[in-house]
């Protein structure tokens, strides 16, 4: 995306953010309880949260949206502001961007389902045609929703969620090479480690050594 621009992640979306040196900017937090300020499930605040949405911030909200920003940064350096001002100019802040179109919407919906399959189908290892199949649509237009949110392929979408899983179970579990490879429904532990090296550029043991040593590795980014 081209700035000045916006993204919103689902709610319950795991995620990671890796910015280029010169990006400016900022990075709000809000819990899931915050979607009680929406009026009712028209609301397009709720459908934001819930949904996500990304895209170009229109020039005519620029000045709002830039103002409403260093207001937060004011209340949240200045412990004296009341907690109710900062959650009403985030309000204003979500307010401020762009609802995308309908058929984005419809977009949207289909990859926050296709999401929730890989947390439920993770360790079945299922074609992405099984995937489309089961939104109704085609691989090439799951592709097409995948690329245009996510910037990546309904694969690459999937490898991502298995390796952080991966690397989960690795840096903060007891579990070995072996047991994390059968706990993610690999065939052996042999392909796992071939699965982790292409992504990783290392082996698994070297990340399970590092956290034997109280080195746990970082969980890696994801969208």
């Amino acid at each position: 995306m081209i700035a000045p621009c916006y993204m919103i992640v689902p709610i319950g979306s795991v995620h990671g953010f890796r910015f280029t040196p010169e990006t400016a900017g900022h990075v709000l937090t809000l819990s899931a309880g915050f979607t009680s300020r929406a009026g009712g499930g028209s609301d397009p605040l709720l459908r934001l949260l819930t949904h996500g949405a990304c895209g170009a911030i229109p020039e005519a909200n620029l000045g709002r949206v830039s103002w409403l920003c260093d207001e937060m940064l004011g209340c949240q350096a200045d412990w004296r502001a009341p907690q109710p001002l900062f959650m009403a100019l985030a309000e204003a802040l979500v307010r401020s961007l762009p609802e995308p179109a309908q058929e984005e919407t419809a977009d949207e919906e289909r990859l926050v389902a296709f999401r929730r399959m890989i947390e439920t189908h993770l360790r079945e290892h299922r074609s992405i045609a099984w995937y489309a199949a089961q939104l109704n649509v085609t691989t090439r237009t799951l592709t097409r929703i995948c690329r245009r949110g996510l910037d990546c392929t309904p694969t690459e979408l999937i490898h991502a969620r298995l390796l952080l899983e991966a690397r989960r179970l690795l840096g903060f579990t007891n579990a070995g090479v072996a047991q994390v490879a059968d706990e993610l429904g690999f065939a052996d532990s042999s392909y796992f480690s071939r699965f982790y090296r292409r992504l990783t550029g290392h082996r698994p043991q070297q990340d399970k050594a590092r956290e034997t040593r109280g080195q746990a590795p970082n969980p890696p980014s994801m969208v």
